[in-house]
Formats: structure tokens, sequence, C-alpha cells
């Protein structure tokens, strides 16, 4: 009798903000094993299997969408990279991080083309940065500070509201791999110097790209219950780790007194990036992904 052989079924997978970071990652890991249709905002030097779509323009959705099959998944990526912006800005990031969002779904749903399954690319700081809380679960209380933060939780809202069965949230906590460092960077160096506040020791979460990819793995595999998760590493780490890690020589010490003034002249000045990145360097800020580790 000849082997039998399991096959993995092949899923149509719709990935909106494909073109950016963490999409491009997750193309190249699931390219070849499913059908995945990649949607960009703006033409570029990318490759043909692209598929160019303003998801602020319904028009260009509806043509869309009438034109192609019932999609399984849904991953949405869609937002604004290493932007906090200023209350003023609320609306642009409204139409960036949630209508687009709004607009894809609403159509899919008149056209009964709702895929099964939507993965949802949040962000830990929908809790907010607070001095006084180090460790932060999924279910405490979100607190956003930030338009960026505001309107993914408003996003999220939106999900649980109206596809709340069919929706996994993931709350990502800073994202890095080995040939994207921008987030440990931003911790680390100041121009071309090296750095660390007070002692280093203070921790902190990030996330290797791994650990998005094996999380949305669980989804796929029907693994994951559906909900709102955070997305970190294992292990949490101090910015002493965090100098190790990148080789860093020569570190120039701040005086934690001093991020504090920074921190109070963000505040004071409604600069929501000075205000949480002085947070984070003042305190330990933890994210734990405990929940999602219960099922993968």
């Amino acid at each position: 009798m000849g082997r039998i052989i399991n096959k993995v079924k092949r899923l149509k997978i719709l990935i909106a903000g494909a073109s950016g970071y963490i999409g491009s990652y997750i193309c190249q890991e699931y390219d070849g094993k499913h059908n995945l249709f990649k949607l960009k905002y703006k033409n570029g030097n990318l490759k043909n299997d692209y598929i160019t779509l303003d998801l602020t323009n319904k028009n260009e959705i509806k043509h869309f969408v009438k034109k192609s099959n019932k999609f399984d998944i849904l991953i949405f990526l869609v937002g604004l990279a290493h932007k906090k912006g200023k209350d003023k800005d609320l609306k642009d990031f409204r139409i960036l991080n949630k209508s687009t969002l709004v607009n894809l779904l609403s159509v899919l749903k008149k056209n009964k083309k709702t895929p099964s399954k939507i993965i949802f690319a949040s962000t830990i700081s929908v809790y907010g940065e607070r001095m006084d809380k180090t460790r932060y679960y999924e279910d405490c209380l979100a607190s956003p500070s930030s338009p960026y933060a505001k309107t993914k939780l408003e996003s999220e809202k939106y999900l649980l509201e109206n596809f709340n069965k069919k929706s996994w949230i993931f709350r990502f906590a800073p994202v890095y791999t080995k040939d994207f460092n921008v987030n440990i960077d931003r911790r680390t160096k100041l121009g071309r110097f090296y750095y660390k506040v007070g002692d280093g020791s203070k921790k902190l979460s990030l996330c290797h790209g791994s650990n998005i990819v094996k999380s949305i793995s669980g989804v796929l595999n029907n693994k994951i219950p559906h909900g709102i998760y955070n997305i970190s590493d294992k292990y949490n780490y101090t910015y002493n780790d965090l100098l190790s890690y990148v080789g860093s020589s020569n570190i120039l010490p701040i005086p934690s007194i001093l991020v504090n003034l920074i921190f109070y002249l963000g505040k004071i000045s409604g600069n929501y990036f000075i205000k949480e990145n002085s947070i984070k360097l003042l305190s330990s800020n933890v994210y734990s992904s405990k929940k999602i580790r219960n099922f993968i």
C-alpha cells in the first residue's frame, strides 16, 4: 500500500498592506503555500503579482470585489508605520487606520464575500503608556493617547461589533527581524552613537517577525479561537540586552533626570512620539503573549 500524504489545503488569502515590511515578510513565508492576493496602495518597483488598490476609494474597492471570488482569509496590515501624530491629525489617522478597514469589509459583506477569518494587525500602544504600570495583558484597560493608537482601537471595536466571531486581533509589540532593526535602533542609537538611559535595566517586549507568522499559521490551522491577542517574544529584554545584541561600543550614558525633562516637554507640547518614547525609556513595559502561547 502506498504512503498516505496529508495535503495542506491551499487557502485564498487577501493581504491588505502587503508591500509594507511586515506584509512583505508574511508574503515571503506563505508564497507557494497558499494563493496570495497582495494589495498595495501605490504603484512602485514591486513584483507584478501585487494589486494596486486605494482602500480610501469605495468605487475602486467595489470594482475589485465584484471581479474577485470570495477569499478565505483577510490579513489587514494597513496603517501609518512609526508615526504617532498629534490631536489635530486624528481625522487623517482615522481615514487610514479605520476607514480603509470599514470600506473594504463593508463592500465584501454587501457582495456576500466576507472572508471566513479576519486577522487584524493592531498595536500594544492601545493600552497607553504609563509610568506606574509595567506589565500588560489582553484584559487590561485600553487607554490610548496618540491618534495612531486611538484609531487602531476604534478599528478593533468595529471588528468586535460587526465581525466578532470572524476576527483575530493581534496587538504587536515593536517588530524586528534580522533585516529590520528600526525598533531596536531607536532604542539604542542617537545618530551614530549608542546610548542607554540610567543603568539600562528597564525591561521591554519585542516581537520577532517569526512570531507573527507562527500566530497567523495558528489561525489558518484552526488552533486559535477568535479574540484579542498580544504578539511578542516569549522572553523580555533589558536595554542592556539590546545593546549587546547590536554589538554596541562606547555607549553614551544618559541620566534619567534628563529624559524625565524631555518627557514633560513632550507632555506639555502634545508630542506623543516624545512622550511615549520617554516613558518607554524610563519604565519597564512588558506585553505578555502567554494567552496565544496556550494554543501554539
